[in-house]
């Protein structure tokens, strides 16, 4: 009844923002924007995709659930939503073994469930903020258990795609856990699978703040694209960070901290192919 409830108020939240932003912030709806410049996310020109951009939303497939968005009030997991749901449809066949790691009630897999085989990691506890149970979980499987503990419900060497959307930043800093995440996701991965995850980081004035696994993950695996540069991420006029009425009234009230203080907050996207 709780998730019920929440999806609802979400769906209500999203209405709002799209109304205020096409209103107000004289910003189109996603419906009249996206899908401009189709079938450009591919894992050949990955190197475009390894940060947030403005310009990736022409690229974007339209999610059902955010026709209705604008760029002027979207906050950061309409951004990571987007692209790997526009990544799922140009370059995973339809019936492949998808692992979405941390999903919750993931809009993802409600979109998509009946087109592929669909696996959820997700211990359901809200940790970052999340769901404590899920909503609908017919068609695809749940399995309540967290990346790195090796659970035996999840079948080694399986899946096609691993995913992730806005979770990599709540991974413990433990140097052991890390590895341990990293070792489990090697391990359910077939050969010639493909692994992204879409993880938040935070821009100041002199640095950039991100989880340390992505700079694991970039030393412990052949030919992963990532992207963590300072100065050529905030050298690119293209680089997109959520608009302030996102972080005022989705992250503002969880971090009591005025921007500035907070850091910019953004996407960096990692992406790899396992090789045999």
């Amino acid at each position: 009844m709780a998730s019920k409830f929440r999806k609802h108020v979400q769906k209500f939240h999203r209405d709002f923002d799209g109304f205020l932003g096409h209103l107000i912030g004289k910003s189109p709806h996603f419906s009249s924007i996206l899908e401009k410049k189709p079938d450009q996310l591919k894992p050949e020109n990955f190197n475009k995709f390894t940060y947030s951009k403005l310009k990736h939303f022409q690229s974007f497939r339209l999610l059902p659930v955010y026709q209705r968005q604008t760029l002027a009030t979207c906050d950061l997991k309409v951004y990571q939503d987007l692209f790997v749901y526009t990544f799922i449809l140009e370059n995973i066949p339809k019936g492949s073994k998808i692992l979405e790691l941390g999903g919750g009630n993931s809009r993802i897999i409600d979109c998509l469930k009946n087109e592929y085989e669909f696996w959820n990691l997700d211990k359901l506890e809200g940790q970052g903020h999340g769901p404590k149970s899920a909503m609908h979980t017919e068609r695809y499987m749940l399995v309540r258990d967290y990346i790195g503990n090796f659970s035996p419900e999840l079948p080694e060497r399986y899946f096609d795609f691993v995913y992730s959307i806005s979770v990599i930043e709540h991974f413990s800093t433990d140097e052991s856990v890390m590895k341990n995440i990293i070792d489990d996701q090697q391990r359910l991965l077939k050969n010639h699978a493909y692994c992204l995850h879409c993880a938040d980081a935070l821009l100041f004035q002199d640095h950039l703040w991100f989880h340390p696994i992505i700079d694991q993950l970039s030393s412990k695996i052949d030919g992963i694209k990532a992207e963590t540069d300072f100065d050529k991420i905030t050298s690119d006029s293209e680089l997109w960070t959520i608009p302030k009425y996102a972080y005022y009234t989705r992250w503002f009230p969880i971090t009591k901290k005025r921007l500035t203080a907070f850091g910019q907050p953004f996407s960096i996207n990692l992406f790899w192919k396992t090789i045999p």
